[in-house]
């Protein structure tokens, strides 16, 4: 049975806003400054089966060693899961340099920001909800020249203990 549902409770064309200016002047004079921080990841995990978390997915700390990432290389379908160790919210940037011979390719990297390890698990083309898939912190990246400080717009989602 095929069912379609629309959802129209975001769409709301008929509304004017009244916008408020001495309140959004009063807003903007005490809009807080953002604190920043750099941070770094302080371990590398593998995804395992672990009947006690959600979805059976969980971490365990690599075998790779956070130490040596900067020589860490990787090669075709390549996994790297950097566990940063707290709950952040912030962009994301990271120095990629090539090892070995040139480029005879751009690189091509699957992205995905996780709170949770079934999050990491999960295929992001599988999701079938009712919110809209931009939502998934995922992102796809082609780099035609290395080296290079990738650094995405958009602000992601990160928790600890993964």
């Amino acid at each position: 049975m095929w069912v379609k549902m629309a959802f129209t409770f975001q769409i709301n064309n008929d509304i004017q806003f009244i916008h408020n200016e001495k309140f959004l002047t009063k807003a903007e004079e005490n809009r807080p400054a953002i604190q920043t921080e750099t941070i770094v990841p302080n371990r590398l995990v593998d995804v395992v089966d672990d009947v006690t978390k959600l979805n059976n997915i969980g971490v365990v700390t690599s075998e790779k060693n956070i130490e040596n990432l900067q020589e860490f290389g990787c090669k075709r379908n390549a996994k790297l899961i950097l566990d940063f160790g707290d709950h952040r919210v912030g962009t994301f940037q990271i120095d990629i340099d090539q090892k070995g011979s040139q480029m005879d390719a751009p690189l091509y990297l699957r992205i995905k920001f996780a709170e949770m390890p079934c999050e990491l698990a999960a295929e992001s083309s599988d999701y079938d909800g009712w919110l809209s898939r931009s939502w998934i912190q995922e992102e796809f990246v082609h780099i035609d020249e290395l080296p290079v400080t990738l650094k995405l717009p958009r602000r992601y989602r990160i928790t600890k203990n993964l």
